[in-house]
């Protein structure tokens, strides 16, 4: 997020803001469902070190190929949507597929209470991933999905009330051209003046 918005300050109030959201949404949930219930551990196999480096290596492997994967695909439909899709709704299918995506779309729209949303509730892509371990665990998906756009609200409420309340604006560290228009110069140095940028709310 701060490479999206070229600002480490804007960077460290998402992450706060996410953070908050997620302590409220797991505190909200301990509260109203109480304790899990304790489910029998399978026994697990005895490895050996070098049985369980290897199959350490196989999984992280697995996974880093699986996520790289998503986010290919994700991507690709939410591009390819473009063709055929009204741009209002293609932006809304843009926003909630894929992160990353949906970051760099707020990030070019300067409006940092969307990014805010988008990375407390993580896109429809990492909740796809994460379906054979919500399955796994007994976990409904629509209710996974309903605690994460509880999060990513929250955070967007949280990244809102904190930016409205201290009335921020983001020193700038590095500004990319077709983001943002190029700084002013410095009247007496020609060069150019690093200030700050204001951000939709």
């Amino acid at each position: 997020c701060s490479a999206f918005f070229s600002s480490a300050a804007a960077g460290l109030t998402l992450f706060f803001s996410c953070l908050a959201a997620n302590v409220a949404i797991g505190t909200a949930i301990k509260i109203i469902c109480g304790k899990p219930k304790a489910k029998n551990a399978d026994t697990a196999e005895a490895m050996t070190i070098s049985e369980a480096f290897l199959s350490a290596v196989e999984k992280s492997t697995a996974a880093v190929i699986s996520v790289c994967s998503f986010i290919i695909v994700f991507s690709s439909a939410t591009a390819l949507s473009g063709s055929f899709l009204p741009t209002g709704v293609n932006e809304a299918v843009k926003l909630i597929s894929e992160v990353t995506a949906g970051v760099q779309f707020a990030a070019e729209k300067r409006n940092i209470i969307i990014a805010a949303f988008l990375c407390g509730f993580g896109g429809i892509s990492v909740a796809v991933q994460l379906l054979p371990d919500l399955k796994a665990l007994g976990i409904r998906a629509y209710s996974f999905l309903l605690c994460r756009a509880a999060t990513g609200f929250f955070a967007a409420l949280f990244e809102f009330v904190t930016v409205t309340a201290f009335k921020l604006s983001f020193p700038v560290t590095r500004i990319h051209p077709k983001r943002f228009p190029p700084p002013p110069l410095h009247p007496e140095h020609k060069t150019p003046h690093i200030g700050t940028v204001s951000y939709n709310i």
